[in-house]
């Protein structure tokens, strides 16, 4: 009920400022004014755990911890839209026997933007960079969630002399190019296509005003309510949209660069992590040809989770690298 009433009384304002331009240039003015002041001050409050790296024309932020024993050290990527905080729930577990660095993709984050295209092969560059300026040592165990999985195994294909294993956790597989041609976009009401401008979400601060009235808005809460804050007020600001766009755009592009012939890593050990709840038609063929990429590597199936296994069932992730340093 709070919701609709809520909606109704934007709807009414809006209608209310359509009659008078002024009010109307007011009330603009005032979202463009909460947005750009509220960001900042989230900015200045929630300070990154990590550090800001130069990676040439922007900085991107990393976050290490563990010591680790002179082993490989675990790089972890997030999915589409998500940033280094997603993996709250595997990093301080992996840091208990490893070294393992968390980072942001450019807009992502405490990242600043980077330029356009957003490619798997512009961010592989970008992190490679961001791993040498920042002095962490190779090897690399890499780990990748969906759109992150895509660039962990572009990074293993370019630079494979720095690459001691791979864990991909529900990463999307070429094929699904044609599927991401064919998507075809909900069909949204007009109440609900404006609430969905991105110039009312996003410049104007609607989203931002709609997480203060209605958390719920935003999902349930999987992770400790202090990080969760964090993730939402990120993601309410234009830089994550942007950010978003970007990679969202270039997703086709992004799995076109990557070379997914059977046997291609050769030898070198590959765990993926394979979601079973709510997923696509044909996942789990696609699954089964990230696995023929390499001949020393094992299927382990998420059978609690959806999508975001980082969420879900941590301790698989954690598992699965734990074993991989172990060989």
């Amino acid at each position: 009920m709070m919701s609709w009433l809520l909606i109704l009384l934007i709807i009414g304002l809006i209608l209310f400022a359509l009659t008078n331009i002024h009010t109307f240039v007011g009330l603009i003015v005032l979202g463009l004014l909460y947005q750009f002041v509220s960001t900042k001050l989230d900015r200045e409050e929630y300070q990154s755990p990590g550090k800001l790296v130069s990676v040439g024309d922007h900085r991107l932020h990393i976050n290490c911890s563990g010591t680790g024993n002179a082993g490989p050290t675990i790089v972890l990527d997030s999915g589409l839209g998500m940033s280094s905080l997603d993996w709250s729930k595997v990093q301080p577990e992996i840091a208990k026997f490893a070294r393992v660095c968390s980072y942001d993709r450019a807009g992502y984050g405490w990242s600043e933007e980077g330029k356009n295209p957003r490619t798997s092969e512009r961010m592989v560059e970008e992190l490679h960079t961001l791993l040498h300026n920042a002095s962490v040592p190779t090897p690399y165990v890499l780990v990748g969630h969906s759109l992150g999985g895509t660039n962990m195994l572009l990074f293993a294909e370019k630079y494979p002399g720095e690459v001691a294993g791979l864990v991909l956790v529900d990463a999307v597989h070429g094929d699904q190019i044609k599927e991401i041609a064919t998507t075809i976009e909900p069909d949204y009401t007009w109440v609900e296509k404006c609430i969905n401008n991105r110039f009312i979400k996003t410049y104007c601060g609607g989203e931002r005003f709609l997480y203060q009235f209605m958390p719920h808005y935003f999902g349930e809460h999987v992770f400790e309510p202090s990080i969760q804050k964090i993730m939402i007020l990120q993601a309410v600001t234009l830089r994550f949209a942007n950010a978003f766009d970007g990679e969202y755009a270039s997703f086709g592009k992004s799995l076109s660069q990557v070379n997914y012939a059977p046997g291609l890593l050769k030898e070198l050990p590959l765990v993926v992590i394979s979601a079973t709840q709510n997923r696509p038609v044909d996942w789990q063929e696609q699954q089964k040809k990230l696995v023929s990429l390499s001949s020393k590597s094992s299927q382990v199936m998420a059978d609690k989770s959806d999508h975001f296994i980082e969420r879900n069932q941590p301790e698989l992730i954690v598992e699965a690298v734990r074993t991989l340093i172990q060989k």
